[in-house]
């Protein structure tokens, strides 16, 4: 198994998986994909880790162990505001954790941008029959950690992300 490498920002002891939406999180998926993006786009003047002290870790332990927050969920969400949900066409229908982390937002979030791309892609409610069929097979530590971010006052986008 290898180490997942994470955006880290020291400032606001904040980070995130480098591998979000299911891209590689190993060291040959640092700078690359929709991590990277939404790590560019948060320590732009756009974002909220603009000027603060920022880097890339392997050392997930110790980040906990520091008090460092994980705030995965909020990187995703903040870059399908800035990007919208095209980009992840695609993935959507070959990876099962990024069909999972839409639903989530969709149904637990109530997000209707994330609902009707859902709905363009599989069908009106089709995705939803599939979720739940889904979920009869799994523990869903995902589900249960967008329900904890409700109201959580992270941000890594001024404005609405």
């Amino acid at each position: 198994m290898s180490i997942p490498y994470h955006y880290v920002n020291h400032t606001k002891r904040q980070h995130f998986v480098c591998g979000l939406f299911g891209y590689s999180s190993r060291f040959s998926g640092v700078g690359r994909g929709p991590g990277a993006r939404m790590f560019a786009i948060a320590c732009s003047d756009r974002g909220t880790w603009w000027q603060d002290a920022v880097s890339v870790s392997n050392d997930e332990d110790r980040l906990y162990d520091d008090g460092y927050r994980r705030v995965t969920i909020e990187a995703e969400l903040a870059l399908i505001d800035v990007d919208g949900l095209e980009f992840l066409r695609e993935r959507v229908n070959r990876s099962p954790s990024v069909f999972h982390h839409l639903c989530d937002f969709a149904l637990i979030l109530r997000r209707s941008d994330v609902r009707e791309f859902l709905d363009d892609v599989f069908g009106a409610r089709k995705w939803e029959a599939r979720y739940q069929a889904d979920q009869k097979h799994t523990t869903n530590y995902w589900s249960e950690s967008i329900a904890a971010t409700i109201g959580s006052d992270v941000r890594l986008v001024r404005g609405r992300g």
